[in-house]
C-alpha cells in the first residue's frame, strides 16, 4: 500500500492533470504520463500522491525504479 507522509502543497496544475489522466485510465483509455525534472523537484512525491489516490479507487499500483 502506497502511503504519504505529511502535508502536500502545491503541485496543483500537475495533480490535476494526472488526476485527469488516471480517470481515463480507469476508464479503459490510457496513455503514457511522465514526470521529469531536476533532483529534489518533487517527482517521487508527487507520484507517491498519485498512487494513493489510484489505490484508493481501487486501482493496482506498480512501482519500476532505475538507478543512475
Amino acid at each position: 500500500m502506497v502511503t504519504t507522509g505529511g502535508t502536500f502543497v502545491g503541485r496543483q496544475r500537475e495533480m490535476a492533470e494526472l488526476q485527469a489522466a488516471l480517470q481515463e485510465a480507469m476508464a479503459g483509455h490510457g496513455r503514457v504520463v511522465m514526470l521529469v525534472g531536476e533532483p529534489g523537484a518533487g517527482k517521487t512525491r508527487t507520484s507517491e500522491e498519485l498512487a494513493a489516490l489510484a489505490q484508493q479507487l481501487g486501482a493496482a499500483v506498480l512501482w519500476g525504479r532505475c538507478p543512475e
